[in-house]
This record gives C-alpha cells, structure tokens and sequence, in this order.
C-alpha cells in the first residue's frame, strides 16, 4: 500500500493539540496519526501547519525501508515491496 496523507496539525507549543487528518487511505491515516502524537516541541510557539506523510513502495529502497526526515512539514517512508509468496 502506498500514497500521501496530509494531516493538518495545531501545536500547544509541546505538542499536538490538534490533528485533523485529509483523506487518504485510512490504514495509512492511521499510521500518521500514531506517528503525530509522537512529536513533542521544545520552545515552540503555538502555530499550526500542514504536515505530509509519503508511502512509497519501490525497488529503489534496496531491501530496507527507510524513513527521510524533512520536518516539520514532510516525512518519507520507503519500503521495498515483499517477496511473492508461493
């Protein structure tokens, strides 16, 4: 399963006080949304931003799935595809 979930986020100034997730498929919604309550903030003003999340399937993740960090408004994931089972 791959695609983009944007998830409209408003801060506390540590964390999320707010999470409003666009359409997308919800496995993957999820998926943000359990990543989301994770962030915490230091310092941080209260402001609100859209974040996206990338799922992408290909052969160009060279057998590991790996995550790129362009925060805090993109977030990558890469993950090979399995291998047929027979």
């Amino acid at each position: 399963m791959q695609g983009d979930v944007i998830a409209e986020v408003a801060t506390s100034g540590e964390i999320f006080a707010d999470i409003k997730i666009l359409p997308g498929h919800r496995l993957l919604r999820a998926a943000a949304t359990i990543n989301l309550r994770t962030w915490t903030f230091m310092n941080a003003p209260t402001t609100a931003f859209k974040v996206t999340y990338h799922y992408k399937i290909s052969e160009a993740c060279k057998g590991k799935p790996s995550v790129t960090l362009n925060l805090p408004t993109d977030v990558s994931i890469c993950s090979p595809p399995n291998p047929p089972i027979y």
